[in-house]
């Protein structure tokens, strides 16, 4: 027999025969013993839960912000090369802001006619290996503020 099911079976028996006992001090011990070890673990699960799907609420926020603003003559369909494992590697970003960011504007710009040249398939691995200090330094780049030295 599978331990899973002799686990399972005792843990019935003990619950009925408590039950069953007459006496509720058993059971509540039983019940805040439960609570202790598990109530706990959901609770935290719960939070964790409800943080993942406000990210993910952004995230798509910011998805639509950014393929919004492409003109509509520009408008073309992504490569599922590069749409595909950028959609795939952000689910592990989102709490991020620069990193979610930066997948959301590579998911528009090869949506973008204008800009789709200059997406390439590793930008997603690039992505991927940058922490977030690394991706706000990273656009310092784009601003008058930062002069390279020469």
């Amino acid at each position: 027999m599978d331990p899973i099911t002799i686990g399972t079976a005792i843990g019935t028996t003990l619950i009925t025969s408590f039950a069953t006992m007459g006496g509720s001090e058993p059971i509540k011990t039983l019940i805040d013993i439960w609570y202790l070890a598990f109530g706990r673990l959901q609770l935290f699960s719960d939070q964790k839960r409800a943080k993942h799907e406000a990210f993910l609420e952004s995230y798509i926020n910011e998805l639509v912000q950014e393929i919004s603003a492409i003109l509509e003559e520009n408008l073309i369909e992504p490569p599922l090369s590069i749409v595909g494992p950028a959609l795939e590697a952000s689910q592990y970003y989102f709490e991020e802001d620069s990193l979610r960011s930066m997948f959301a504007k590579l998911v528009s710009s090869s949506m973008d006619s204008s800009k789709s040249n200059y997406v390439h398939h590793s930008f997603v691995e690039i992505i991927k290996n940058l922490s977030s200090l690394d991706a706000q330094n990273m656009s310092l780049f784009k601003t008058e503020e930062f002069r390279p030295l020469a």
